[in-house]
């Protein structure tokens, strides 16, 4: 996902000599107080930011209700699907569809404005997911001297730049675009750990770093809600294998403040992106046979996911930039659309976070065509496009999300279809679930510490098993593919 090929940061990240630092009483009080500050003000951007896109979302989906009453009909209870006719319950999918004209307007608007502002060259570092630029410069600092570092970060804006960034990612997934909202997070991370520092007049490099990377992972926390999870998913993502920890150490005092800011703020349930129940503990048994099942098809699925995207950059890349992205922005808009009137699918599977997809598969609630596992494809395919189509056109997003949201569905298809496989006689879908969220984690972000570590603080311990498997299979197995066919990241 974020940053150069895996070896370069592994490379680069080599040179941090911080481990031979040792901080007096004094330096230990300002690293934790600078943290602190960081972690503080980078939850207040990224908690505007997220609230901002979760309610417009809510609103502009609210516009698509699909009430109509389905029964499942098949051998196997779930191949089929037919909408109940001549019942009072039954309504037509037309009539619960308020306006898909001011859905394609808004979403459309967005582009539009988005696109006059990429003409101004200020604006050019807000496009995209903003977290592969960012991590890519942070690493080439390490080809710098301090003082050339120092002075070229603090000549770049710090706070504007995460204003600007938070204003193009509300007019991109705010307005129906389709991604995660942890790629652009992790710019406004590191523009806030760089004002701090900046402010108090910070001439010292490995602080700067420091200070960057405790910003990441404020922000990445207010998103996820998981502290731990969110220092190490900061650490990985710059550094790949390599764990510095004297930067992890700091950066807990600024996930905590992030943690402690969303606990007081909002409601334990707002405060968590996903909500899922907890259950009771399953056979070792049952753990690897739906682990391996999950993993073989979530892991090819992240997979294609990139192999799509850089195919997809390739035929965007000439566009004219005024094109771009209402081009990208209509064709996500078709394909909402399209499903919508053809399937009565609702937008909000496929569009903005989706969060809302993994709460309804694990809770079992939501709309009855989730039930279904190839409207379960569907939706898979349609989340792919959408969010290509979202980031390649320079929509403001991220990948950490969806391929979430990719591995359920697929975990959740692989549990539909476990009655083909000999020997699966599971009667739940999350351990399926969650199997798949892990193993496309680690196949498309390749941060399989922070992935482990984020699946069980999310979703409980009591996945613990599947999810080591889940990640170690996976891991091993992209890595293998990738270098196969030449996937660069």
């Amino acid at each position: 996902m974020a940053g150069p090929l895996q070896k370069n940061k592994i490379s680069l990240g080599s040179k941090d000599s911080s481990y031979l630092i040792s901080d007096s009483f004094a330096s230990i009080i300002k690293h934790i107080l600078l943290a602190v500050i960081t972690g503080a003000i980078a939850w207040a951007f990224a908690a505007i930011l997220k609230e901002i896109i979760v309610h417009s979302n809510e609103y502009l989906f609210s516009n698509f209700q699909n009430d109509a009453t389905y029964v499942l009909s098949s051998s196997h209870g779930n191949d089929l699907i037919k909408p109940e006719i001549n019942t009072p319950e039954t309504r037509s999918i037309l009539e619960h569809m308020k306006s898909p004209w001011i859905f394609l307007g808004i979403i459309m608007i967005g582009a539009f404005v988005r696109a006059f502002l990429f003409r101004s060259k200020s604006w050019h570092t807000s496009q995209g997911d903003g977290a592969t630029d960012t991590i890519s410069y942070f690493l080439n600092t390490y080809n710098q001297s301090g003082a050339e570092q120092i002075q070229d970060r603090y000549s770049k804006p710090t706070f504007l730049e995460a204003i600007r960034r938070m204003f193009i990612t509300a007019l991109t997934l705010g307005a129906g675009g389709s991604g995660g909202l942890e790629g652009p997070i992790i710019p406004i991370g590191e523009s806030v750990g760089s004002g701090i520092c900046k402010k108090f007049g910070i001439k010292d490099q490995n602080t700067l770093r420091t200070i960057q990377i405790a910003g990441i992972a404020a922000a990445v926390c207010t998103l996820l809600n998981a502290p731990f999870s969110s220092a190490l998913f900061a650490l990985e993502v710059a550094y790949a294998e390599r764990i510095i920890y004297r930067t992890f150490l700091y950066s807990i005092f600024a996930v905590i403040t992030a943690f402690y800011l969303n606990r007081i703020i909002f409601s334990s349930e707002s405060a968590s992106l996903f909500h899922i129940p907890q259950e009771h503990a399953y056979t070792l048994m049952e753990y690897v046979q739906v682990s391996i099942v999950a993993i073989f098809l979530s892991a090819p699925c992240g997979l294609g996911l990139k192999l799509f995207f850089n195919y997809l950059k390739k035929k965007t890349q000439s566009l004219p930039i005024l094109l771009a992205a209402p081009i990208g922005a209509l064709c996500v808009a078709l394909i909402a659309l399209g499903l919508w009137f053809w399937l009565g699918i609702e937008p909000k599977y496929i569009l903005g976070m989706s969060e809302g997809t993994l709460s309804d598969l694990l809770m079992g609630s939501g709309s009855p065509l989730l039930q279904v596992w190839w409207i379960l494809l569907v939706i898979i395919v349609a989340k792919i496009l959408s969010t290509g189509f979202t980031l390649m056109t320079g929509g403001s997003a991220g990948l950490l999300v969806p391929a979430m949201i990719l591995g359920g569905t697929m975990g959740a298809v692989v549990f539909h279809l476990h009655h083909f496989i000999p020997g699966l006689t599971h009667t739940s879908p999350n351990i399926f679930i969650i199997a798949g969220i892990a193993s496309a984690l680690v196949a498309v972000i390749e941060v399989p510490l922070a992935s482990i570590a984020l699946v069980i603080e999310i979703f409980g311990s009591v996945y613990t098993p599947a999810v080591l498997l889940a990640v170690s299979v996976s891991h091993l197995l992209t890595r293998k593919l990738k270098n196969h066919f030449n996937i660069s990241y």
